[in-house]
């Protein structure tokens, strides 16, 4: 295939997923509602899989898709790294290189970077190092069937954490992913689109993330109330 056909295939993948997300949705809005607590599990799960879908489909497309910026070279190199943490990390790294540096390997600090672009760096690997690598991590384990015991990398064990983890999954934690993967993702394409459109759409996509940070309980609650009470309308 060549690229621009390889870029389309991985956009339509992505519109894929948008809409088979919106349907696993209500069907978990659904179960809230009725109280089905079995149904409310599965749906939290496959939600939290097709998010992390939608994230890793949208690195490949945002590598073949930006032919102007980024040479085949650099996206063999991107996408042969071991893991998918591995490759974001990388596709963060040349993104700033290319903006910030001429496409020079030099190290991504504070002197070369400049005050403003280093800690919009920073921003992005911590948000990458904490946030992104948890739903990866997350979404490793269901897919590979983990949906109630967690083994640690040998298989031979039990990963308490992520254990614990997967067994308080809930619509929350798909709401916190979902902004995550959405806020990341816009960032990420800006970034490799040109440096003038990221600058320009950093801190708009910043405070929406954060802003969701804050309000993130509020907004739960309020959309958990909004399907009860709409149980009971049904219900009368």
């Amino acid at each position: 295939m060549e690229r621009l056909e390889i870029a389309r295939a991985h956009a339509k993948n992505r519109t894929k997923l948008k809409k088979g997300i919106i349907q696993i949705n209500r069907s978990l809005n659904q179960a809230i509602k009725d109280n089905k607590r079995d149904l409310e599990e599965v749906n939290t799960r496959l939600l939290i899989v097709m998010h992390a879908a939608y994230l890793e489909s949208t690195l490949p497309y945002l590598l073949y898709n930006y032919s102007a910026q980024i040479k085949m070279t650099s996206v063999d190199y991107i996408l042969n790294k071991p893991s998918e943490y591995d490759k974001w990390n990388s596709f963060l790294e040349y993104g700033f290189r290319r903006n910030y540096l001429n496409g020079r390997r030099k190290e991504l600090n504070i002197l070369n970077l400049n005050h403003t672009n280093y800690q919009r760096y920073i921003y992005l690997k911590e948000t990458l190092d904490n946030d992104i690598r948890a739903i990866i991590e997350i979404r490793n384990k269901l897919a590979h069937g983990q949906w109630a015991i967690a083994f640690n990398a040998e298989g031979n064990d039990k990963n308490q954490d992520v254990t614990s983890k997967i067994w308080t999954l809930s619509k929350k934690d798909v709401l916190k992913i979902r902004n995550f993967v959405l806020r990341f993702t816009n960032i990420m394409e800006s970034l490799i689109s040109s440096k003038e459109h990221f600058e320009s759409k950093f801190d708009n996509e910043v405070v929406a993330l954060e802003k969701n940070k804050i309000t993130h309980e509020e907004q739960y609650d309020w959309i958990i109330r909004t399907i009860k009470s709409r149980k009971r309308s049904y219900s009368e």
